[in-house]
């Protein structure tokens, strides 16, 4: 349980470097509004948020529940 939490901790601190990353890019180097920038970041961040918890984090070790 305790290398769960650590595992979903590690992937919140990695979408907030994805998200000010895009964000930081769109702004400051494609001239983007920084709304738009922000929400392009945001997507950015959610979808790899998903991903990585679903197939690190979360990921089912021999379960049978949708069997």
């Amino acid at each position: 349980m305790l290398a769960q939490f650590i595992k979903f901790a590690v992937v919140g601190v990695l979408n907030t470097a994805i998200h000010y990353g895009v964000f930081y890019t769109l702004y400051s180097f494609a001239g983007m509004y920084h709304l738009v920038a922000s929400g392009a970041g945001f997507c950015a961040a959610v979808t790899h948020s998903y991903i990585l918890n679903k197939f690190w984090t979360f990921k089912r070790r021999g379960s049978r529940i949708h069997e």
